[in-house]
């Protein structure tokens, strides 16, 4: 497998989305994957042409709309730079794309639409911009808010490491999301002796912004201090509030230490000579350090938000506080300095939690099954993409082929609104839908139709053309998307496209969307199937090995006359689902 990961800096570097792109890359390439690196710190290398076109493009911006934040120019210019550095890729050398966050994703959809590509989500550009007082109006805010709808909808897959992502992301529907913590490495974060001391040793580290709350952490130490509490904190970082943090602690007089930025091959033995490790964040997709310190037996004191409320569970295997709330981390560490008993349960159960649960190893094995997912889902997008675009089935009406025409089609624009009335049927799902060539002259007296199909061109066709109030066009695969429950799916002209493997996902996938009905393509006379590879056709018989299904309820035959009547049995077969016997 060969993957490509784009990101924002070369390696290493400092942060906890550098720290996960470069313990992914060691770690895929360890298991012999093959992977390259682009940054946008690359941009700087490009020739000069492409540099110049760069700083026109930004002079245009600016010349179009002078009320534009240079907050958004500086990130368009960002997209419009990256799209430069790797329009001119040996893109076929690699079988998927890993994107970091929703500006490379939307520049690698754009210049390789069909390339399966991965988004992992570390957090929201909207919050994170609001936190740190660059978006101060509503204008900036619905401009930013883009990158973050970017993160969702470019990707085929999305990647998040909590369920408890940022509220300001757009809901990822299920079928596209994969929930993968990030891991840490436990041979290299693990335990080491401790010195015995009666002083509670404290440690952070991340990076020193507003949002990060540090100040909550000071205003904690202020109260311990006062409770005589024998303490020493250490705070590993940089950043904008490492003035104003100073300040404070110095004119509390309280026992900080400011460390700066550390080379991250000493973080292990810091880590666990500490007894507690503090995340005062204000947002927290997830808290990486805080699962390298939990791997050292450094017993986490966390703010309750993000996906810290899925790395410590409080009284288990670390201590939880409101977010904002500086009394709640007092007592937390409090508590721990004067329960020796509990920090020592505490701090064992906190190994072990990332032994089970966020070892690298994990993470690593889980993405690459994502990447594997995607690459499949790809190769079937890619294969009736390509049908689409070169007109593959032969039909001058209509690129669904010769058997959507309207002359093939008489007998259903006839018969299936009689069933539809028949079956009292409210919502239905025709997937595929293809470019809805015959299926716009039936006339379906329900509340709500959904055109399914893979190929994302026909589906921006259709929602052109087709959308009205009660109905709608979606870009999904039906063998690995999550489905619409419907009273009835329509799945004309599909299956026989498929492999036995892919049918098999198709019919399961239908299952699990919990619909009432299954009204398909089967050649009732036929006396064997033969499996495909996916996107050639056969007939095939439903109610033959391997799929056995029972009896129709209905059937609607096509009287279809194409080679002559060879296919005279090619029907419209109905099933409940429930009675579908691929479980």
């Amino acid at each position: 497998m060969n993957v490509l990961i784009v990101s924002m800096q070369r390696l290493p570097a400092f942060g906890g989305v550098n720290t996960y792109v470069f313990d992914l890359i060691q770690s895929l390439k360890n298991k012999n994957i093959n992977v390259d690196l682009v940054c946008q710190s690359d941009i700087d290398n490009l020739p000069e042409k492409s540099l110049k076109r760069i700083d026109d493009y930004r002079e245009l911006l600016r010349k179009r709309s002078e009320q534009l934040p240079e907050i958004i120019i500086n990130y368009e210019v960002g997209k419009f730079a990256f799209k430069e550095l790797i329009k001119n890729l040996d893109i076929d050398k690699y079988d998927i794309i890993h994107s970091q966050d929703g500006i490379f994703s939307k520049a690698c959809k754009e210049v390789y639409p069909n390339k399966p590509l991965i988004g992992t989500i570390h957090g929201s550009f909207l919050d994170e911009m609001t936190l740190l007082g660059i978006i101060r109006d509503e204008f900036s805010a619905k401009l930013i808010s883009r990158y973050d709808y970017w993160a969702v909808e470019c990707p085929d897959m999305v990647i998040i490491p909590s369920i408890h992502i940022d509220p300001s992301i757009p809901k990822i529907p299920n079928g596209k999301r994969k929930i993968i913590s990030h891991g840490v490495d436990v041979n290299v974060f693990s335990p080491r002796e401790k010195t015995n001391s009666t002083m509670l040793k404290i440690v952070t580290a991340s990076s020193l912004f507003y949002y990060k709350g540090l100040d909550i952490l000071m205003e904690a130490l202020l109260k311990l201090k006062n409770d005589k509490v024998n303490f020493t904190v250490e705070i590993y970082g940089d950043g904008p509030e490492k003035s104003r943090l100073k300040k404070i602690s110095v004119d509390s007089k309280l026992p900080v230490s400011f460390k700066g930025k550390i080379d991250r091959e000493r973080l292990p033995v810091i880590l666990s000579k500490a007894d507690v490790f503090v995340q005062a964040s204000r947002i927290e997709s997830f808290g990486l350090s805080v699962t390298e310190a939990m791997a050292c037996v450094c017993v986490p004191v966390c703010s309750a938000v993000g996906g810290l409320k899925d790395q410590v569970k409080h009284m288990e295997n670390g201590l939880l506080f409101e977010s904002e709330n500086s009394d709640q981390l007092f007592q937390n560490l409090k508590l721990l300095a004067n329960d020796k008993k509990l920090y020592q349960l505490l701090s064992k159960k906190a190994r072990n939690t990332i032994l089970d649960k966020f070892s690298l190893e994990k993470m690593t094995e889980e993405t690459i099954e994502a990447y594997r997912e995607a690459i499949n889902k790809g190769k079937i997008k890619t294969t009736f993409t390509k049908i689409y675009k070169r007109n593959s089935w032969g039909s001058y009406e209509t690129v669904s082929g010769t058997g959507s025409s309207i002359d093939a089609t008489k007998e259903l624009v006839k018969q299936i609104p009689i069933l539809i009335d028949k079956l009292h049927i409210r919502t239905l799902i025709d997937a595929p839908c293809g470019d809805f060539n015959w299926m716009k002259h039936v006339e379906l007296n329900i509340e709500k139709y959904i055109g399914i199909d893979i190929v994302p061109e026909l589906i921006n066709n259709n929602q052109q053309n087709y959308t009205s109030d009660n109905r709608k066009f979606l870009n999904l695969d039906i063998t690995r998307d999550n489905l619409p429950q419907a009273d009835i799916i329509l799945c004309r002209d599909c299956l026989v496209h498929l492999s036995f493997n892919d049918i098999e996902k198709a019919i399961k996938n239908f299952q699990k969307s919990n619909s009432q009905y299954l009204l398909t393509t089967s050649f009732t006379d036929r006396a064997n199937n033969e499996d495909i590879t996916t996107g050639e056709w056969r007939p095939i018989n439903l109610e033959l090995e391997p799929f056995n299904f029972p009896k129709p309820l209905y059937l609607i035959n096509e009287k279809c006359m194409e080679e002559g009547g060879e296919f005279a049995d090619k029907s419209l077969a109905l099933w409940r689902v429930a009675d579908l016997p691929i479980k």
